[in-house]
């Protein structure tokens, strides 16, 4: 349990936040933590691993994972005051928030190399996505993604074009979705391209998805 100090020999320090933690379950699960407190550095000698230039609330849910395989997600937006914008402002913001959690915790499980976080934030963005419309990941979601310039946000990128390969399939395009996919697509070049390859891919490897019959009615509220 992270919030068991019992027996704890190592220190984590973000900001003002230090989190007392066990040495060899952290060096288990983070091999950039393991090699800095094996190695000849100030680590070593005095149990105190500093993370900087980010937030206490990722590192904490960071530690969650090492010690239970899972994290909580976070509401960033309780952190922004809401009472000044409009529903459609309050809705893009809880989407772009949602977003840039899973993204900050995939660029900390990799700098950290922490075994399997990337994977998980991964899983947990590709469920969030489901339960999106086509409109709001056009719209919101893609252009968020497509502007981050960092190495983890390709696992982002591939989890929103394998999420719009499929819904993709499933719903015939309505005018105001193929107006959305038309504006993106001249805006963000790469994310036609990514998509594209991906259903050519998945259709020579004959996925199901590519070319599903039971379409759902263009009606249907997916497309609000």
């Amino acid at each position: 349990d992270c919030d068991d100090e019992s027996f704890s020999d190592l220190e984590i320090v973000c900001g003002e936040r230090r989190f007392p933690v066990h040495r060899n379950v952290v060096c288990l699960h983070a091999s950039a933590i393991r090699a800095a407190c094996l190695g000849p550095w100030k680590e070593a000698a005095r149990g105190v691993f500093e993370i900087k230039e980010t937030s206490p609330l990722l590192v904490r849910r960071m530690l969650d994972y090492i010690y239970t395989g899972d994290y909580d997600d976070f509401d960033w937006s309780i952190l922004v005051h809401k009472d000044h914008l409009s529903p459609q402002e309050v809705a893009k913001l809880d989407i772009v928030d949602y977003l840039n959690l899973h993204l900050k915790m995939t660029e900390l499980g990799d700098m950290y190399m922490v075994e399997g976080l990337s994977q998980l934030t991964s899983e947990k963005f590709a469920e969030y996505l489901a339960s999106k419309t086509v409109r709001n990941i056009l719209v919101i979601i893609v252009p968020e993604v497509y502007a981050i310039q960092i190495d983890s946000s390709d696992a982002i990128r591939k989890v929103v074009i394998d999420c719009m390969r499929k819904k993709m399939s499933e719903l015939p395009l309505g005018k105001d979705v193929e107006k959305y996919l038309k504006d993106v697509s001249q805006n963000i070049p790469d994310f036609t391209c990514e998509l594209l390859k991906s259903s050519l891919e998945a259709l020579m490897l004959g996925d199901s998805d590519c070319y599903d019959d039971d379409r759902i009615d263009p009606e249907s509220d997916d497309f609000m």
